[in-house]
């Protein structure tokens, strides 16, 4: 695939070890669109709009940058720091975002609540 874009061998090399941070990437990503939205299909938006920002904005940011960047005497792990933290915050949210539905099914209280809204 990375073929079709270029032949350099450092891009072949570069996107090949991405791809592993992609595919990881990928899996958070899908579970918290799921979990997100079978949330919604229950009428709850609030929480998990506060969970993903908290996901993606103090979790994921920070950590990408901390570790891109090589803030706080890290070594700067480049591309690669970017992908880990970009993937610890979407995992964060899938985790959270998930735990936020399987209560949210078991609780009859909180579905009738939530559909009076």
């Amino acid at each position: 695939m990375v073929a079709l874009f270029s032949t350099d061998p450092q891009v072949t090399t570069l996107a090949a070890t991405v791809v592993i941070f992609v595919a990881a990437y990928q899996l958070a990503d899908d579970t918290q669109v799921v979990a997100i939205g079978a949330l919604r299909g229950y009428k709850d938006t609030q929480v998990p709009m506060w969970i993903a920002l908290f996901g993606y904005w103090i979790v994921a940011v920070p950590i990408a940058c901390w570790l891109g960047f090589g803030w706080l005497s890290w070594r700067p792990l480049g591309i690669y720091g970017f992908w880990t933290g970009m993937t610890a915050g979407l995992a964060f949210v899938a985790v959270a975002a998930t735990y936020r539905l399987w209560r949210t099914a078991g609780d009859p209280r909180l579905i009738a609540r939530l559909a009076s809204t």
